[in-house]
Formats: C-alpha cells, sequence, structure tokens
C-alpha cells in the first residue's frame, strides 16, 4: 500500500500529516478491504504519519540481525531463520500525541530528519543535548 501511494503521489506520506494519513487508510481499504476494521484502522494511520521516519537503533538492531543470518548461511554452521520476523515498537511513541504536528515534525535538512519524523523537533534537541558516552562491541565472526 505504501508504494502504492508513493506511486500516486510521488512521495511517502508526510510526516504526522492527517491528510496524508487518511488517503494511505483509503488506499488500504480499496486494496484490503477485508483487512481494515474498526479496531486496526488507527494503526494504518500510525504507520501512515511516521513511515517517512526512520530510527538508528532499529536500523541497527535489524542489520545487525540481517548480518548474523547472512554469517549463519555462508558459514553453514547453524540454521538460518526461515520465518518471518515482526518487529513492533510503537511504545517506543509518546502516550500523548498531539504535540507531534506536521509542523513540528517537517524535515529540516539535518542529518536526524528520520527521527525528527518520528518524534519531532523537541525530542530530538532533548536528545541532542545528553552527554552520555556509549561504546559497542560487535560480535561478528564468533559463530566461526
Amino acid at each position: 500500500v505504501l508504494h502504492s501511494f508513493v506511486a500516486a503521489n510521488g512521495r511517502q506520506p508526510a510526516p504526522w500529516s492527517s491528510a496524508d494519513a487518511d488517503a494511505f487508510v483509503n488506499l488500504v481499504k480499496q486494496q484490503f478491504p477485508d483487512k481494515v476494521n474498526a479496531d486496526n484502522e488507527a494503526y494504518f494511520a500510525q504507520f501512515a504519519k511516521i513511515a517517512a521516519g526512520d530510527l538508528s537503533p532499529m536500523c541497527a538492531a535489524i542489520g545487525g540481525i540481517v548480518a548474523q543470518e547472512v554469517m549463519k548461511a555462508s558459514s553453514g554452521k547453524f540454521s538460518p531463520i526461515y520465518q518471518w520476523l515482526y518487529f513492533d515498537a510503537l511504545e517506543c511513541l509518546p502516550a500523548d500525541k498531539s504535540g507531534l504536528t506536521e509542523e513540528v515534525c517537517k524535515p529540516i535538512g539535518s542529518r536526524y530528519d528520520g527521527q525528527i519524523a518520528v518524534f519531532g523537533k523537541d525530542f530530538q534537541k532533548k536528545l541532542g543535548m545528553q552527554k552520555y558516552f556509549v561504546v559497542g562491541a560487535g560480535a561478528i565472526g564468533c559463530e566461526l
């Protein structure tokens, strides 16, 4: 459905745009009328509102899973995952989403536009002011 939206509009749904979310939900209803009901319609709208965003920690986690599965497949030592991976993190969004508007979440030409599209400029500013030092330890090759 997201590909259909992009094909029809030439862009992804704007972050936190109610108009784009409504158009996306209408596309879902057209393409999958038996899948949309009162219980899950809000999830489709939420997906449309955050579809333009990306979060570095999620990309890193999924990239790590993919890298490990490639190592498994190429080494032949363990069996790769042979099923679907469902990753859901809607609980990362704030409970009160009223402060997340199209204006607050629009791209500003920053390297953090993906995060701003999901959480807004204020959250990104708070995140940028943190003074933590994080050290990572990679484990690629431990299977071999």
